[in-house]
Parts: C-alpha cells; sequence; structure tokens
C-alpha cells in the first residue's frame, strides 16, 4: 500500500513538473532564436544555414502583411519542410535575403538591420523586435519537433504605394 501511496506521489509531482512554466531561456528556445536570427542577420548567401532552423517534417508557415494606401492585407503561405531551401532561395528571397538596392522596409532581414537580432520573447514561442509590441506583424514563431526547437510561423510585412511608414522605419 504504501508503494502505490509513494508512486502515486511520484506521479503527481512528475505531472505538476511536466504542466509548470519554463522559466524564461531554461528550455533553449531563446539561443535557438538568437542563434536563427543572427544566421537571417550575417550570413547573406547561405540559405542552407538558415534553412537548418526550419522543420524537418510537416510544413511551416509564412505570414506576409502588406501595408498600401488603401490599407492592409494579410497573406499566408504554407510550406511543406522538404521545400524549405526552395522557398528561402526563391519566392521569399527579399525576407532572407539583403538586397543593397530595392530593399523592401518590414521584411525580416530589414529589421535584423535595422533593429538588430536581441528580439523579446511575447506569448511563449513567439519573438519579435525588442521595441516592438507582442502583436507585430514581424515575428519569428517556434515548435517542437523530435526533441528540438524549429520554426513554425514566420512574419513580416512590406509598405508599397503611399502607405504610411511606421515609427521605427527610416
Amino acid at each position: 500500500m504504501r508503494v502505490r501511496a509513494v508512486a502515486g506521489v511520484l506521479a503527481l509531482i512528475a505531472v505538476a513538473a511536466a504542466w509548470a512554466p519554463v522559466r524564461a531561456g531554461q528550455d533553449g528556445l531563446d539561443a535557438r532564436a538568437r542563434g536563427f536570427l543572427e544566421a537571417v542577420r550575417t550570413h547573406r548567401r547561405n540559405a542552407e544555414r538558415i534553412a537548418a532552423y526550419f522543420p524537418r517534417e510537416g510544413e511551416w508557415r509564412y505570414v506576409h502583411t502588406r501595408h498600401t494606401a488603401g490599407g492592409a492585407s494579410v497573406g499566408v503561405w504554407r510550406f511543406p519542410a522538404g521545400e524549405t531551401l526552395r522557398a528561402i532561395q526563391g519566392p521569399l528571397v527579399m525576407s532572407f535575403d539583403l538586397h543593397v538596392e530595392g530593399q523592401r522596409v518590414g521584411t525580416l532581414v530589414h529589421q535584423l538591420l535595422l533593429r538588430g537580432s536581441e528580439w523579446r520573447r511575447v506569448r511563449g514561442t513567439r519573438f519579435v523586435p525588442r521595441d516592438a509590441p507582442a502583436g507585430s506583424a514581424i515575428y519569428v514563431q517556434w515548435r517542437r519537433e523530435s526533441g528540438a526547437w524549429v520554426i513554425d510561423e514566420i512574419g513580416d510585412e512590406s509598405f508599397s504605394g503611399q502607405a504610411k511608414l511606421p515609427s521605427w522605419c527610416c
């Protein structure tokens, strides 16, 4: 009877530990996010290094907010894990690769160059630039895959036409 009681208490402790919130940084996500942001910021034209932070199975999402004089529109694209490198080198090249002439304001790489790679964690696994609100259109969100942190979703934005530029810009 005593053995069952001890086992029950140990099981309760294990469940409580699993549900207890992880203090910032203890789960390795902060370091992983910083590594990804530095890879994008400093390793131009090295899509393989950037792709290493994305999932190997399932899919991930890219969310882009486009600001124009008429308002904002949000587009969501889903990419299978096996197409990550192709997406980074192709349709998402403006978000991940620096273009000295014609860099779009608001893209991920632009934000890293302008605001640095010291982003803050909000909403559990989401990171935004340190001076941005938690609901920023510019973010990187993570998930667990086989015990490792991988990117689940990335959000950035662009401004065209007579769109009002944000206060952090230019």
